[in-house]
């Protein structure tokens, strides 16, 4: 996944574990998490959660492979990912997740944003 992101212009700073993840997540600006629901040291589920805490305006994208793990998908959007895709996927659909989701983050800050107050008119 690094290198497809990459290759698709993104910056990528990944980690082996959900535990570093987040200490890199609470040390550095990150415009989105990429998670697997299921790794070594804590579940996707929990990295959501904990994501969510210490920085609520990152959204987080979780992946999983097949089988039992639909369910875990389902959780991950009703806990707030926004967006999940299931294992394999395609190079195309990671980068249009990917995109739609920065999309929707650019979209929702210019929403946001204060408009400047108007200058009067002399007369």
């Amino acid at each position: 996944m690094d290198q497809i992101l990459t290759e698709g212009g993104h910056t990528v700073i990944s980690r082996l574990t959900a535990r570093d993840a987040m200490k890199l997540v609470a040390q550095t600006m990150v415009d989105l998490i990429v998670t697997d629901v299921y790794m070594p040291d804590k579940d996707g589920l929990e990295v959501i959660l904990e994501a969510q805490k210490a920085c609520p305006n990152i959204p987080v994208i979780a992946i999983s492979g097949a089988g039992g793990m639909k369910n875990m998908l389902r959780d991950a959007q009703l806990l707030g990912a926004a967006c999940t895709l299931q294992k394999p996927f395609a190079k195309q659909q990671l980068l249009d997740a990917v995109a739609t989701v920065l999309a929707s983050i650019a979209a929702n800050s210019s929403a946001t944003s204060p408009i400047p107050p108007q200058k009067e008119p002399r007369a």
